[in-house]
C-alpha cells in the first residue's frame, strides 16, 4: 500500500505541473495574444524559461522518466522554442546512489554467479549514479580494470509505470488542439518510449559499442572500450575502464602537452565521420562521455602506455586518442538522408549558400511557406561569420556582430523555419553537444576547414557515380545508333541525357558568380586538384561530344535503313 501511495503522489505532482503548463499557454499565448489584449501579455521568453527551469527542478527531484523526458524534449528544436530546449539540454541525470546490496543482487541475478566469483575487487562507491543505472569500478580475475554498469533495482518496472502515465497525459494534451497544434503527439510518444526502452537493454548497448569499435578500427585517434561479454547481461554491462583525462578540463590537457585545438579538430572529424561515413551516431557526446587518452611521444623513452589515472608528464604536442563511452543512445542515419547530408557538407566545404539551402530542401527540413530568399541570405551570413549556427549552437550574444545578426533575422528566427525528420534528431543533438565542446576547446575553430576533406571525398564519390552513369549513357547511345533498326525517338532521348552536364559540377561552375567574400573552404592543394579535375572534365566533355557528332554524321552518311526516312 505504501508503494502505491508513493506512486500516486509522484504522478499527481507531474499532473499538476503539466496542467499548470497547459493553462499558462492557453492564457498567455492564446487568450492574451489578441490585438486588443496583447498589451497585457508578458514576453514569452522569460515565461517559458521559468517554466523549463521549474520542470528541471521537478525532474531532478523525481528522477527516472521525467529526466529522460526532459532530455528527449531538448532534442525537439523543431517543436519547442530555443529558450526551452537550451535549458532542458542542461538537465543533469545525477541522483543518489542505490544501496550497494541491491546493486550486487542485480549483478548476481543477471550473471548467475556471485560478485566475488566474477570480480577480484568491486568498489562499493559508484563512479557515476544516474536515474537508470550506476557504474562501479572493479577488477576481473584476469587482472583487467573494468567499469561495471548496473541497472538500478526496480527501474524497469518504474519506467513502464511512468510510460503509462505519460500516455494518459498525451491523451489529455490531444484534447487541446491549441496546445498540440500540428504535432503528432502519438509519434513523439512512440519515439520517446522506444528510445527509453532501448536504454534499458544493456545487450543492445554492448553491441552498439562493438559496432563503433569496428567503424573506427582503422582510426588511430579514436579509442572505444572493450566489452567483456562473459561478465555482461541484460542489466549488467562490463566494459574496459577508460577514465583518462577529461576532455573539458583544460588544465589537465595542458599539463600533459596535449593541444586543445588538435582535440577540437579531431572531435569534429569524429562526429562528421559518424554522420557521413559510418551513418551510425552516438547521440549523447557530452563531456562525461568523452575522455582523452594520452599516448607516449615517439621521442619519449617509455615502453608502455599510460593507465587511467596515471600522472602524465608534459611533452609538447603529445599524441592522443579520443575515447567515447556510453552507447545507450545511438541512431542509424537512414539511407534516404545521405543525399541531402552530402549536399550540405559539400555546400559548407565550398561555402556555397545556395547548395546548403538546396540540401535543406532535399531533406525536407524547411517548413512550408518559408521565404527561401531569406533563408539563403541568412545562410550566407552564417557561412561567413557564424559557423556555430551550422551545428545547432546559438551565436554568442556578448559579441555585437552576433546581436546584429539576431536583430536582422529576428522575425525569421522567431518562426524557426526548420523541421527535422524525427530519425535525425540524435544527429542534431550530437552536432550541437559536440559543437559546444569544440567551441570551448577552440573559440576560433573553422568548421568549413574540417568539413573540406569530407566534402572533397563526397565530391569524388559523386563524380565517380555521375561519370560512370554518363559513360554508360554513351555506350547506350552508341548501341542505339549502331542498331540494325535504329529508333530516332530513343536516340534523341538518350542524346539529351548524354549531353546533360553532371550535376556535381554545377556548384563548382557557379562558384565564379559568388560574391568575393564567399571564399571556398578547401585547402590550397584541394582547390588545385579540383581546378585540374575541372579542366580535365571539360576536355573529356569536348572529346566525347566530338565523338558523338562524328558517330551521328557517320550514321547519316552510311544511311542506316529507316533512320533518314524517320527523320524526314
Amino acid at each position: 500500500m505504501l508503494k502505491v501511495e508513493v506512486d500516486w503522489q509522484r504522478y499527481r505532482k507531474q499532473g499538476w505541473f503539466f496542467a499548470g503548463a497547459i493553462l499558462h499557454f492557453l492564457w498567455w499565448d492564446r487568450f492574451l495574444n489578441r490585438p486588443i489584449l496583447r498589451r497585457f501579455r508578458r514576453a514569452p521568453g522569460p515565461r517559458w524559461r521559468r517554466m523549463a527551469r521549474a520542470y528541471c527542478t521537478m525532474a531532478v527531484e523525481m528522477g527516472g522518466l521525467p529526466i529522460k523526458l526532459g532530455q528527449f524534449l531538448s532534442l525537439r528544436v523543431d517543436l519547442l522554442p530555443p529558450d526551452v530546449t537550451q535549458i532542458l539540454a542542461m538537465l543533469q541525470d545525477d541522483v543518489p546512489a542505490a544501496p550497494l546490496a541491491a546493486i550486487m543482487a542485480t549483478i548476481e541475478q543477471d550473471l548467475h554467479a556471485s560478485v566475488a566469483s566474477c570480480f577480484v575487487w568491486f568498489s562499493p562507491q559508484p563512479l557515476a549514479s544516474a536515474s537508470l543505472a550506476q557504474v562501479h569500478q572493479a577488477q576481473l580475475p584476469s587482472g583487467e580494470q573494468v567499469a561495471v554498469k548496473v541497472l538500478r533495482p526496480g527501474t524497469a518496472s518504474q519506467i513502464e509505470m511512468d510510460l503509462v502515465v505519460t500516455t494518459l497525459l498525451v491523451r489529455v494534451l490531444k484534447r487541446f488542439p491549441a496546445v498540440s497544434g500540428g504535432i503528432d503527439l502519438d509519434l513523439v510518444l512512440a519515439e520517446f518510449s522506444a528510445v527509453t526502452r532501448r536504454e534499458l537493454d544493456f545487450v543492445t548497448e554492448g553491441r552498439s559499442t562493438e559496432r563503433f569499435a569496428n567503424d573506427f578500427a582503422d582510426d588511430a585517434q579514436v579509442y572505444i572500450p572493450k566489452v567483456y561479454w562473459a561478465y555482461s547481461g541484460a542489466h549488467v554491462l562490463t566494459l574496459e575502464y577508460v577514465a583518462y583525462l577529461k576532455i573539458d578540463e583544460a588544465d589537465q590537457l595542458a599539463a600533459a602537452g596535449i593541444d586543445q585545438k588538435a582535440v577540437a579538430e579531431q572531435l569534429a572529424r569524429l562526429v562528421l565521420k559518424q554522420i557521413l561515413v559510418t551513418h551510425f551516431v552516438h547521440g549523447d557526446p557530452h563531456p562525461g562521455n568523452l575522455f582523452i587518452k594520452p599516448l607516449p611521444h615517439p621521442d619519449e623513452n617509455r615502453g608502455h602506455e599510460f593507465a587511467p589515472g596515471e600522472v602524465v608528464p608534459y611533452w609538447a604536442n603529445r599524441p592522443f586518442q579520443i575515447v567515447l563511452i556510453d552507447f545507450g543512445m545511438t541512431a542509424v542515419i537512414p539511407e534516404e538522408a545521405w543525399r541531402w547530408l552530402q549536399e550540405f557538407v559539400i555546400g559548407v566545404g565550398l561555402r556555397d549558400p545556395r547548395l546548403v539551402v538546396q540540401s535543406y530542401m532535399t531533406g525536407g527540413i524547411l517548413r512550408p511557406g518559408v521565404d527561401i530568399g531569406q533563408i539563403e541570405a541568412l545562410t550566407t551570413d552564417i557561412l561567413v561569420h557564424f559557423q556555430d549556427a551550422l551545428v545547432g549552437l546559438m551565436p554568442d550574444t556578448s559579441k555585437p556582430r552576433n546581436l546584429d545578426l539576431l536583430a536582422q533575422y529576428r522575425d525569421l528566427l522567431d518562426e524557426y523555419p526548420f523541421q527535422f525528420p524525427t530519425n535525425l534528431l540524435f544527429m542534431y543533438r550530437a552536432l550541437s553537444t559536440a559543437g559546444s565542446i569544440i567551441r570551448q576547446l577552440d573559440p576560433d575553430f573553422d568548421l568549413t576547414r574540417t568539413a573540406a576533406p569530407f566534402a572533397n571525398q563526397l565530391l569524388w564519390q559523386t563524380w565517380q557515380k555521375e561519370w560512370l552513369a554518363w559513360l554508360q549513357s554513351l555506350t547506350t547511345l552508341g548501341s542505339l545508333l549502331l542498331a540494325p533498326s535504329p529508333q530516332p525517338d530513343r536516340i534523341l532521348s538518350q542524346a539529351r541525357t548524354f549531353f546533360k552536364p553532371p550535376v556535381s559540377f554545377q556548384a563548382l561552375f557557379s562558384q565564379t558568380e559568388r560574391e568575393p567574400k564567399l571564399r571556398t573552404g578547401f585547402a590550397a592543394e584541394d582547390r588545385k586538384l579540383i581546378e585540374r579535375l575541372t579542366k580535365s572534365v571539360e576536355r573529356l566533355t569536348w572529346v566525347v561530344a566530338t565523338i558523338g557528332v562524328l558517330l551521328v554524321s557517320l550514321v547519316w552518311q552510311t544511311g542506316i535503313p529507316g533512320l533518314r526516312n524517320r527523320q524526314k
